[in-house]
């Protein structure tokens, strides 16, 4: 299988997977009870939060845990659904984002920015907006934690263990310790779930490992990524049009390779693919089944080719001959389209 949609979820490397197995079979108990081991869990989970935000901001945050990015993304949007104030979303922000602070904000002074530092279709990097004094900012980094350092400024930032190579698991980093006690609430009121200690714990490992071999890691998975842009562009398709990139070399991230195809169906395509033994995708993961156009497309302009978007996503187990075979099976596949 050539694995061109690490986007959706990163492949957990042997090192990994032998820490989870061996983390999980001593943290197996509540970390919430009241015996002594409960209490040095804790500890341990408080000191993996401090790892895993050194790795990724080289600054100290605190760490709220979850079962996932959706799951924290969520517990950030609680602390600000009764605050006086407005939220601020931007226009490509992920439709969980969306969801998630959806009843949230009922006017008067901007009270919280949220924007992707990653965007997950087209890996359209972002940089902190302008906000108003007193506003406070939130940086969905799930794209982009573990590939990029550091991450940006933000008062708050969401992290998935998916997208890291983990195995689920997820983290809400904050600035403001009064913060604090609220999140903390959310759990004992049962608003959201109690995390698995395996999970968080190796969410920090990956994060760690990320950093300590991370100019490595952009370097192999930097080429692959110039050399698919610069052997697909151009590329005729039927019906007389081109294949071009959607974000120019320098506003994209180098993990995340984004083409428009105009003219082809790729949901189609994505298929076709899956057939010859090519995992990428259309769009996002979470709107694969849609039959909506990209709204993220429409929102760049791309609004004639929004149904022709292709995303091939890369990790640091793929490989230049993955990216020269991939170019010969794309061939084949368009023209069987």
């Amino acid at each position: 299988m050539i694995y061109f949609d690490q986007a959706a979820a990163v492949r957990p490397s042997p090192e990994l997977l032998d820490f989870y197995r061996e983390t999980a079979a001593r943290t197996f108990f509540n970390q919430e009870a009241a015996h002594a081991f409960a209490y040095r869990l804790r500890q341990e989970l408080q000191e993996a939060g401090n790892e895993l935000s050194l790795a990724l901001t080289g600054k100290a945050m605190h760490v709220f845990w979850g079962t996932s990015g959706t799951d924290v993304l969520l517990a950030a949007a609680h602390l600000f659904r009764h605050r006086k104030g407005g939220i601020r979303l931007s226009p490509i922000v992920h439709p969980a984002v969306e969801a998630a602070f959806a009843d949230c904000g009922n006017g008067g002074d901007l009270m919280l920015t949220v924007f992707p530092h990653v965007e997950s279709e087209t890996g359209l990097l972002s940089s902190l907006p302008e906000v108003p004094e007193g506003s406070l900012t939130l940086c969905d980094a799930i794209q982009s934690a573990g590939k990029i350092f550091p991450l940006p400024e933000a008062d708050f930032m969401v992290i998935s263990g998916n997208k890291l190579g983990g195995m689920g698991g997820g983290a809400l980093l904050f600035r403001d310790e009064t913060f604090t006690r609220d999140l903390a609430q959310l759990r004992t009121t049962h608003r959201v779930s109690r995390p698995e200690p395996a999970q968080c714990l190796a969410l920090a490992r990956a994060a760690k490992l990320a950093a300590d071999k991370q100019q490595e890691n952009r370097e192999k998975i930097q080429a692959i990524f110039s050399f698919l842009r610069r052997e697909l562009n151009g590329l005729p398709l039927p019906g007389g049009g081109k294949i071009y990139p959607t974000v120019s070399a320098g506003n994209a991230s180098f993990h995340i390779l984004h083409l428009l195809l105009p003219g082809i169906q790729t949901g189609v395509l994505v298929r076709m693919l899956g057939e010859r033994g090519v995992a990428c995708s259309a769009g996002s993961a979470c709107a694969a089944e849609t039959t909506e156009p990209s709204r993220i497309l429409r929102a760049m302009g791309h609004a004639k080719d929004a149904y022709s978007g292709l995303r091939l996503s890369f990790g640091t187990d793929n490989s230049m001959d993955e990216a020269r075979e991939f170019i010969k099976i794309l061939h084949h596949v368009i023209k069987e389209y």
